[in-house]
């Protein structure tokens, strides 16, 4: 969470400003820049997501910055890819439209990250962790109302007995609108002030969001 002093600083930067956002965080281009310039939004992000200490963690690195000052093609700014203290790797998805191929996708999206972690020839002890965290409005997979998740995990499980058969790949979707969902955990890591802060719509909303962060 945002501590009492550089959440005062961040309030005076547009203590004046009012109306509506031009774009949120709901936007991807915003996003991977916001969390491109600030990489304490970022671990505080992840940290909310995974239920982390961000105390024990000392690194995040974006691994696929870009370059503002240029033409961005669309295609490029779809994910967010992050090396945690590099140990773990994380692609963070912003989707706020209903997508037929969403499944495959993600799944190709997670893949991917996970097989970064190796070059050719190399030994598969350099293999990492990887999870795709997917931040949404939308119910992405279809669901009964009393099956709606604010936090859904996912991950490979034996499908007879559930068992877990590895840790090293898996898939979090944070639904925005099932914020009424969240347990005190979540609001506790955080990720509930995370949630609001990607839906909020004016600056006024950002201003209340940010002063209830202070802890």
């Amino acid at each position: 969470m945002i501590d009492a002093q550089k959440n005062e600083e961040f309030l005076k930067g547009f203590a004046n400003t009012s109306g509506p956002l031009p774009l949120g965080l709901k936007n991807d281009f915003v996003a991977h820049y916001v969390f491109l310039k600030s990489p304490i939004a970022l671990k505080g992000l992840i940290c909310a997501v995974m239920k982390l200490d961000p105390e024990h963690v000392k690194d995040v690195r974006v691994m696929n910055p870009i370059d503002y000052g240029e033409y961005v093609d669309k295609l490029i700014i779809l994910d967010i890819k992050v090396d945690l203290d590099n140990r773990e790797y994380f692609d963070i998805e912003i989707q706020v439209y209903l997508d037929s191929h969403w499944e495959k996708r993600s799944l190709l999206y997670l893949c991917r990250t996970f097989a970064d972690g190796i070059g050719s020839g190399e030994n598969y002890d350099k293999l990492k962790p990887a999870t795709l965290i997917t931040i949404t409005d939308k119910e992405l997979i279809p669901k009964g109302e009393n099956e709606r998740e604010f936090l859904e995990e996912h991950g490979i499980l034996n499908i007879r007995t559930h068992m877990q058969y590895s840790s090293l790949l898996r898939i979090k979707i944070l639904n925005l609108h099932n914020i009424d969902c969240a347990t005190e955990e979540d609001a506790k890591s955080g990720l509930v002030f995370w949630a609001k802060l990607f839906s909020a719509n004016t600056w006024e909303d950002i201003r209340m969001i940010s002063k209830g962060s202070v802890k």
